[in-house]
């Protein structure tokens, strides 16, 4: 859903309410209708320090916000990317007067429908590059300078996908350590091979291509299996051409 991680509070014991105090509807319409925000709740996590970690960097409203980007990408159409951002909008105003928190201008402040944003409203989150706290966690680095190849993949591939999503992490490596990338993904929206290979994709897997008209929601694994059975000779040649 995106509605700014109003529901993440209101599961927590936070008190959205509209104008006649009755607790807001769920979901970005709910948002339209809401009055004020009782923060009572955040006595129970006062002692607790949170971290989000985020794939983008996209604030939470404008032409770049959590609507107008990443509504489109989950099916809303533009009259209901239109409510949502009017809903978005006027939630940030509320939030800014009721907890002092302005979260319209926090860099990722759009990630998952705007929750990272609500995070840092309701629980005084940190915002932080998720890519990089993972890749740190993991130790991925070292395991890319040791491969011959890496197959990574997304949903959907697009121009969202390389300016800071997981990919772009990954991209950035496999390019510095010069091995070549295998994408795997649903749908690919970046068509230009220049594009793509300065970004150190030599090869893509794109599932909708391969499957037409099979519903590829179910068991995702199973296709992604599939497909790896279909091109892996492809794969090894080009690893082989590697070496």
């Amino acid at each position: 859903s995106n509605d700014g991680g109003a529901g993440c509070a209101q599961g927590f014991g936070f008190k959205l309410t509209d104008i006649k105090g009755a607790n807001i509807l769920r979901g970005a319409q709910g948002l339209l209708s809401l009055s004020k925000i009782n923060n009572s709740a955040q006595n129970k996590i006062k002692n607790l320090k949170f971290i989000a970690l985020t794939d983008v960097s996209n604030r939470l409203c404008g032409n770049n916000g959590s609507a107008r980007i990443f509504g489109p990408q989950k099916g809303a159409c533009r009259q209901e990317v239109k409510i949502i951002e009017k809903a978005l909008s006027h939630y940030s105003k509320i939030i800014k007067r009721d907890l002092s928190k302005n979260i319209n201008y926090l860099k990722g402040g759009a990630a998952a429908g705007g929750l990272a944003a609500g995070l840092c409203a309701f629980f005084g989150a940190k915002l932080s590059d998720g890519t990089k706290y993972v890749f740190k966690l993991t130790g991925i680095k070292e395991d890319i300078k040791k491969a011959d190849i890496i197959i990574t993949g997304e949903g959907k591939f697009d121009k969202q996908s390389i300016s800071g999503k997981g990919f772009y992490g990954i991209s950035a490596l496999a390019l510095k350590y010069k091995k070549p990338i295998v994408l795997i993904c649903g749908r690919s929206e970046v068509k230009n091979i220049r594009l793509l290979h300065s970004k150190g994709v030599k090869y893509v897997i794109e599932l909708e291509k391969i499957f037409k008209g099979k519903n590829l929601f179910l068991k995702p694994e199973m296709w992604i299996e599939k497909a790896f059975g279909l091109e892996i000779e492809r794969i090894i040649e080009m690893v082989g051409k590697k070496r």
